[in-house]
């Protein structure tokens, strides 16, 4: 649930049925609102996601919880063409490269024990980073920016079939989301 910003497109065709589609040029994006539920500081996100090139600043927001001044919090985004992620004011950056145009299930989780894992397609490109989250404000989720510029770092693509977990998944429990797509010709 949330409140699409200008002009998101939904229904668009993704491996695991609709998805909602965003044109990093129109500052498209859904507010999912401040929900208590998604602070937890060992949350795991996933989401299939095709990334359709980049936006001009390079960082293209999948989720985002977290202070509009990027102090607090976590996010997930590709950086030019790389997955990574965001605890509180640090980025990490996975060395995972996502193929423009191409289907992906991209997992990241964030331990409390200063790990954070990121899974791709089910454990075919791994990475484990050292971060952690250590606080939250009373701000709003985003999916398709970041909410430290929610206006202009904007995803140009498909996201579809977007979890949040309040715990860290296994990497099994990961694999089975990923192989638990359904099929869909291109």
């Amino acid at each position: 649930d949330g409140t699409l910003k200008n002009g998101v497109t939904t229904g668009v065709s993704s491996p695991v049925g609709k998805g909602l589609g965003f044109d990093g040029d129109k500052n498209q994006y859904v507010n999912v609102g401040n929900s208590s539920d998604l602070d937890t500081y060992t949350p795991t996100v996933c989401a299939w996601v095709r990334h359709d090139g980049h936006d001009d600043s390079g960082w293209d927001g999948v989720f985002s919880n977290g202070g509009e001044n990027a102090l607090t919090g976590y996010s997930v985004y590709v950086a030019n063409g790389v997955v990574e992620a965001r605890t509180d004011d640090t980025d990490h950056k996975s060395e995972i490269s996502l193929d423009v145009g191409t289907w992906y299930h991209v997992a990241v989780s964030f331990s409390d024990s200063d790990e954070i894992r990121f899974i791709v397609d089910g454990g075919k490109k791994t990475a484990t980073l050292t971060g952690s989250i250590s606080s939250f404000d009373n701000y709003d989720t985003f999916v398709g920016t970041n909410a430290w510029n929610a206006s202009g770092d904007n995803w140009n693509g498909v996201i579809a079939n977007i979890r949040v977990y309040n715990r860290v998944l296994s990497e099994r429990e990961i694999n089975d989301l990923y192989q638990r797509r359904t099929p869909t010709s291109y």
